[in-house]
Parts: structure tokens; C-alpha cells; sequence
């Protein structure tokens, strides 16, 4: 019987959430609303609403926007 093997896409998916999530308790933790860190890293809100519900992937330099507004090592933000 073969094995099963998760897709590389499914993978990337679960990934997007989990950074997503933690982008959403981060943010939340500092009191910070969606549309102010939105704003602060230069990006849509809609953008920022995709990415903390794992629709949509990061890009290294929204990463690096992000981390920058919630004052995060980048390493910090993408830790899982």
C-alpha cells in the first residue's frame, strides 16, 4: 500500500495559518487593532485580514513589516 504523504500544498497551508494565527495573538496582545498594523506596515487591511486567516502567504517583506511594527525579531515571528 503507498504511503501517504501530506501535499507540499497542504503544508504551505498549514503554515500560513499557524503564522497567521500567531500574527493575530501577537497583534492582540499589544492591543493593537487590524487596521493600525495594517496602516504601520504599509499594507491593506484586507491583505493583513487574508494573512492572520491563513488565505494568503507572506511575503519576507510584509514579514519583515510586520515583526518591525509588533518590535519582533523576524525569527521570532515565523517561529512555530
Amino acid at each position: 500500500m503507498p504511503k501517504l504523504v501530506p501535499s507540499r500544498r497542504r503544508r504551505c497551508d498549514n503554515y500560513n495559518i499557524n503564522i497567521g494565527v500567531r500574527i493575530r495573538l501577537m497583534r492582540e496582545e499589544l492591543e493593537i487593532s487590524q487596521g493600525e498594523l495594517a496602516e504601520e506596515a504599509d499594507m491593506a487591511q484586507s491583505q493583513l485580514s487574508r494573512i492572520e486567516n491563513g488565505e494568503r502567504s507572506l511575503s519576507l517583506q510584509q514579514a519583515t513589516a510586520i515583526a518591525e511594527v509588533l518590535d519582533l525579531p523576524l525569527s521570532e515571528l515565523a517561529e512555530l
